[in-house]
């Protein structure tokens, strides 16, 4: 195998599984390909396939297993995010205080559920409601 052929065919499998919606699998794939004819070829040095191996490993291990990236990452990366966020006003809060939106986030969903939208008979007003 050519070196070119295993770098396009890496870049071919990452645009495959980007266009999937598999962002943690288009890098982890396409690297562990790379790293495998470089381990395969066997060209260069041993510390040199360690010092790019070996930190692969641990950053697929730690963004890959959801329990770990939310031990080790999560907090800090949303702890210097927090003072871009904007705060939250009190006409955000009493809309979210207000109830559900499963019928706009069902529609706009990208897929929304039909049968349950039609489906859907609102509830009569109370009594106090309608006073």
């Amino acid at each position: 195998m050519t070196p070119l052929f295993v770098v396009l065919a890496a870049l071919a499998i990452a645009l495959v599984l980007l266009h999937m919606g598999r962002g943690l699998w288009a890098w982890i794939v396409p690297g562990a390909m790379l790293l495998g004819a470089w381990a395969w070829k066997g060209s260069g040095s041993s510390v040199a396939f360690a010092c790019v191996a070996i930190p692969f490993v641990i950053l697929a291990f730690v963004f890959g297993v959801a329990a770990i990236r939310r031990t080790l990452v999560t907090p800090h990366v949303l702890r210097m995010l927090a003072p871009i966020f904007p705060k939250m006003s009190d006409t955000e809060r009493t809309a979210l205080d207000a109830g559900t939106v499963w019928w706009d986030a069902e529609l706009f969903s990208g897929n929304p559920n039909w049968k349950k939208l039609i489906d859907f008979t609102p509830r009569p007003l109370s009594d106090e409601e309608r006073r």
